[in-house]
Order: C-alpha cells, then sequence, then structure tokens
C-alpha cells in the first residue's frame, strides 16, 4: 500500500493562535477537497477545559516511500505524481535530501512559501535554500553565478554545498529582503526528480523551528503531523547534517555555515583562502540567527577529550553524578562509559557521528531525560558542523578550565 497514516499528535499550543488563523487562510486558499483521500477539512475546535483554542489537524497526514521496490530501486513514479499533486497547488510536502528532509514549497509561489513559515514557525527574517537541478533555473530566481561559483557548482554540485549569489530577482519571501539568494543542488534521486517535474523548491528542514533537523521521515512527520499531507520516506540520508553554505558573491569566498562538506575539501578546490563570516555577515546563510537544533531536554557540552585530557572526563561523569542524585533523568554521548539513564557510545567516525546526531537528541527526548550530556569533538572536517549545532543547541557550556557558563537564549 503506497501511503499509510499517521495518529494526529498536533497540539502546540504555543502557537495556537497563529496556526488557527493560518489554518483558515489555508482553508480559503485551497479549499476541502472532500472528493481527495488525501485530504480532509478543518473541523471546529471543541473544547478540552483549557482556555487557548484547540488546533485540529488540516490534514490526514500520509506516508509515501521514495523510492520503487527493487534492487536497484528508482524514485517511484506514484508517490512522484502524488507529491507532483500537492506542490501544484501550493501544498508544502516533506521530501529527503541527502542532508536532512526539507519542506518543500515552489520557491516562486509566495503563498506556498510563507505556509512553510506557518508550519515551521519560522522566523520571517530567516532565509530559506533553493533547491534546483538546472542552469534555466539559476534564471528563475534572478541569480547568475560569478566564475568562483561556477568553479564550486562544477566541482561540489551536486552536492551537501549551498551558495550564497546575488539575485535580480524581487523574493522577499526566499530571501528574507536581502539581495542574495541561497542555492543548491541536492544529491538525492527523488529530490531531484522532483525538482525536474516541478521546477525550484524552497525547503528548510522539515521540523518546528529550533527542534533538532529531521533524519528519518518519522522525525518530520513526529513534528508536523497534520500541518502536511504528505511526507516521503527517502529512508536514513546519507549525512544528517545540514549542508554547507559559502558566499561566492566577491573575491573571496566567505563559510557562513559549516555543513556536511568540510571546509578543507572547498579549500583544496579553491585558489585562494576561504574567510570565516562574522555576524552580520552570517545571516545570508539560514540557520545562524537563532538558536537551533535543540531537544527539549537540556544539553551540557563538554569540550573534546585529547590524550591527557582525564579531568575534562571526570568532569562530565562527576557532573552526571550531581544530576541523577539530584533526581534528574540524564543521559550521555560520550566515548568513555558513564553510569546515567541511557549511555550513547560516540563513535571515533565523525562522518559517522554526523548521521546519528540528531537521531540521538531525538531519541533521547522520546525517552523523556532531562539533561543530555555531550563530549565535544574537534572542531576539524566534519567536526566543525558537528560543534556548531551542539553549540547552538547547548543550555551549559564547560569550557576547558571545567567551568561553565549559560548559552544565550537558553533555559536554566
Amino acid at each position: 500500500m503506497l501511503v499509510r497514516t499517521l495518529g494526529r499528535r498536533n497540539r502546540l499550543r504555543r502557537r495556537c493562535w497563529n496556526i488557527v488563523a493560518f489554518s483558515r487562510t489555508y482553508r480559503k486558499s485551497i479549499g476541502t477537497e472532500r472528493g481527495n483521500p488525501f485530504a480532509r477539512a478543518v473541523g471546529d475546535a471543541k473544547s478540552s477545559g483549557v482556555t487557548e483554542p484547540v488546533v485540529i489537524s488540516r490534514w490526514d497526514t500520509r506516508i509515501a516511500p521514495a523510492f520503487a521496490p527493487g534492487k536497484d530501486p528508482l524514485p517511484s513514479l506514484e508517490s512522484l505524481e502524488c507529491a507532483e499533486r500537492w506542490l501544484s497547488r501550493g501544498v508544502p510536502i516533506v521530501i529527503p535530501t541527502e542532508t536532512v528532509y526539507g519542506l518543500a514549497a515552489p520557491a516562486l509561489d509566495e503563498a506556498a512559501v510563507r505556509a512553510v513559515f506557518e508550519i515551521k514557525g519560522r522566523p520571517l527574517d530567516n532565509p530559506l535554500i533553493v533547491h534546483l537541478t538546472r542552469e534555466e533555473h539559476l534564471g528563475r530566481v534572478g541569480a547568475v553565478l560569478s566564475p568562483l561559483g561556477k568553479e564550486f557548482a562544477r566541482r561540489f554540485w551536486p552536492g551537501p554545498l549551498t551558495l550564497v549569489v546575488t539575485t535580480s530577482a524581487t523574493l522577499p519571501w526566499v530571501t528574507a529582503g536581502l539581495d542574495s539568494v541561497a542555492l543548491r543542488h541536492p544529491d538525492h534521486a527523488f529530490a531531484a526528480a522532483l525538482i525536474e517535474r516541478v521546477g525550484p523548491l524552497a525547503a528548510p528542514s522539515a521540523n518546528l523551528s529550533g527542534r533538532p533537523s529531521p533524519t528519518r521521515a518519522w522525525h518530520a512527520a513526529r513534528d508536523l503531523s497534520g500541518l502536511v499531507p504528505l511526507v516521503i520516506d527517502g529512508g536514513d540520508l546519507e549525512h544528517g547534517l545540514e549542508s554547507t553554505v559559502l558566499d561566492v558573491r566577491g573575491a573571496t569566498p566567505v563559510l557562513l555555515r559549516p555543513g556536511a562538506l568540510p571546509l578543507e575539501a572547498l579549500q583544496l578546490a579553491c585558489a585562494v583562502p576561504i574567510s570565516t563570516s562574522t555576524k552580520d555577515e552570517a545571516i545570508r546563510s539560514p540557520g545562524m540567527k537563532y538558536r537551533h537544533y535543540s531537544p527539549r531536554a537540556e544539553i551540557w557540552l563538554y569540550p573534546a577529550l585529547h590524550a591527557g585530557s582525564g579531568p575534562r572526563a571526570r568532569r562530565l561523569a562527576e557532573d552526571a553524578s550531581v544530576l541523577c542524585s539530584s533526581g534528574r533523568r540524564v543521559a550521555a554521548i560520550a566515548q568513555q562509559p558513564v553510569n546515567v539513564e541511557r549511555f550513547i557510545q560516540q563513535p571515533a567516525d565523525l562522518r559517522e557521528l554526523g548521521r546519528h546526531l540528531f537521531g540521538w537528541l531525538r531519541e533521547l527526548d522520546e525517552l523523556g531525560v532531562d539533561c543530555i550530556l555531550i563530549e565535544g569533538v574537534s572542531r576539524t572536517g566534519v567536526g566543525r558542523a558537528i560543534m556548531d549545532r551542539l553549540t547552538r543547541a547547548a543550555s551549559r557550556v564547560r569550557d576547558a578550565a571545567g567551568d561553565a557558563r549559560l548559552e544565550q537564549g537558553s533555559v536554566s
């Protein structure tokens, strides 16, 4: 059977009024589609003994396979047609890429892209990445690659590299009002085939804003059940980390966001040094302006262990003991075993850690732990992206001396 229905878990009370208003507008623009088996109308809100209104799911969220069965699976034609039908009507859906699952909408459809912001609860000043597959797609978003940009695209597209370029188009719903646009050619057979059918797609990660990015279909479905009609299941993803974002508008490329493609690989392909971004420059990249990637549990981040760094390992174990003694439920992701409710052995291979990190954070949230103690890694290769994500998600960060500081925007 192509699709299966997910249970409804949509009680997003913190964003309740915004979603109710959005549902009314959305319903008016799309219609109730009573004859369509993939959709149903929003029901009347019923009293549940709480003062704020209860959100009734807009859609029966369904999951469809990305690939047809077989030894050498190809993108499922039935799933492609289903996805195309929704997108052609301006309805966002969830699709897999090689990095994380994305919440996709036609990039040139303002109402559809604004629906993406509403569904996620994403700030409107946070730009989106436009996913494309053809050179002609550049013209649709008013983008022209510089010689430097063309060289990076030639070497790394398709792949987990996003290029920020100047745009002459007026697409404030995608660019957040900036004069630049972020572009990527995804290296995923289903995503690429879908873009070939429908054109450029704006697609941020398919999670509620601030939550860990989804690396499995059920992660996206858990966050967005009832808010989207379709989730395309592409299984486990190749990278599990978002794309690297590089600004190629000037003579010197600027790394705006570390990601699945290491800086070292980019530097080998470039004749001039790649600089790192300032705070003002970083806002041109999605995901750099606000706290992100956070589970509900607190994350306590510790320095990476090196030879002779036994005291640092003891600090993590000591904190775990104190927290457990105080009655808090504690988990740990570290190289050395720690006596906590749930211990996850940290792999030495940073690419493997990157593939599993967001999934582990969600797993520990499902378990209901209060604190997750995580040992840091070297800021080289993919480790640079891992530490960026963990630092943005952390509630407390232990420095090399063992002192804790509270991260901006965190909870104590």
